[in-house]
């Protein structure tokens, strides 16, 4: 059979101009696993940035206007309207904040989703571990939830609750839910697998806890805990905005006026609201503090969620390996040894031999 094998491989391959010297230091291709750490560093730090971005303009909006302009009424609080989560500032896409927001979400969401770092980098990697009642590895929850959960919150828009409330249809109201959806996907999806990559609370530890080094340990469970802390903060803070809004202490909540309503301009002009709800008075006081330790705490969740992806890089010995020190192949070696590993098996399966003992049978004394 090798006999009658070996011309018709000759016969399909095309014949090289010389036989190839490939040493030890020459590949095919480089892996995926040096090319997931600088994929991940670089959505890391994108996110990071559109955070800093969008803070400083909705603290610049915060402070300059102070007028709804549409009404020309403004504000008796003396204050802008201050939101009370990242997500309702960046809400209007077509506002600065909002194309901030979009374009860095979409550039971390591709460059981390695109890594594959937890099938990649050894210190996150969770093996056959599945996720309870599912039976779906840890890994691929790890690799989907967290970038869809992003592509979901900058994709689809949350409103104002008046604005939201009121809209014809509810449809806006759904578009809120649809968001919450995206941010627990994104939160809640990525702080469940990183618990059990740490073995903390009630997970057992995960074949990626054992090739930590101890300050990777700890810095990842403190950030853990923040993200933890500071999304249940936020929470607690936004359930008593909605609880307490009526209560005399916790004056004073934003003004809104609904559509139908009569309002008076600043120039004592009577007009009547004819679309959206709008705010007419922004929140001070108590309130306002309410409405700001909200965003705060949303913001050092996020910061700390993105701070964890960039521990894991800096941890991850695969971004430590030199392969620029490897030589790629020649084009025409790798796809002459693509052709000859397919016909080999091909072959192979005609003769009724596994491929590798027919490789041997084939090649011993070639």
């Amino acid at each position: 059979a090798r006999d009658e094998v070996r011309p018709c491989l000759q016969k399909r391959l095309p014949p090289l101009e010389h036989k190839p010297s490939i040493p030890d230091a020459k590949v095919d291709s480089i892996s995926s696993r040096f090319r997931a750490p600088s994929l991940l560093a670089f959505g890391a730090t994108a996110c990071i940035i559109g955070f800093a971005f969008i803070t400083v303009i909705g603290a610049i909006d915060f402070f300059t206007i102070r007028e709804n302009k549409s009404l020309r009424i403004a504000y008796k609080s003396g204050y802008g309207y201050f939101p009370g989560t990242v997500s309702e500032m960046v809400h209007n896409q077509e506002s600065p904040g909002g194309r901030v927001f979009h374009t860095f979400g979409m550039m971390s969401g591709m460059c981390i989703f695109m890594s594959w770092y937890p099938v990649h980098l050894r210190n996150v990697y969770t093996g056959d571990d599945k996720v309870p009642f599912f039976g779906v590895y840890w890994t691929t929850v790890r690799q989907l939830m967290p970038a869809m959960g992003l592509w979901l919150l900058i994709g689809v828009n949350t409103y104002p609750g008046p604005v939201a409330l009121h809209s014809e249809g509810k449809t806006k109201l759904a578009c809120v839910f649809v968001h919450l959806a995206g941010a627990s996907m994104l939160f809640l999806g990525y702080l469940m697998c990183e618990l059990k990559c740490l073995g903390m609370l009630v997970f057992s530890p995960s074949p990626a806890h054992r090739h930590m080094s101890v300050a990777e340990v700890r810095t990842r469970k403190l950030l853990a805990l923040m993200i933890f802390a500071f999304s249940m903060s936020m929470s607690i803070v936004q359930a008593s905005l909605v609880v307490f809004k009526n209560e005399p202490w916790a004056c004073c909540k934003d003004d809104w006026r609904l559509s139908g309503d009569e309002v008076t301009t600043s120039d004592g002009r009577l007009v009547t609201i004819m679309d959206n709800p709008q705010v007419v008075d922004t929140a001070s006081g108590v309130y306002l503090l309410l409405k700001v330790l909200s965003f705060v705490c949303e913001d050092i969740a996020g910061i700390a969620l993105v701070a964890s992806h960039l521990a894991i890089w800096y941890f991850c010995e695969e971004r430590k390996f030199e392969y620029g020190h490897f030589e790629l192949e020649e084009i025409r070696s790798v796809a002459h040894n693509h052709m000859v590993q397919n016909l080999s098996g091909q072959l192979s399966r005609e003769s009724g031999d596994s491929p590798v003992k027919f490789a041997s049978r084939l090649f011993v004394d070639a």
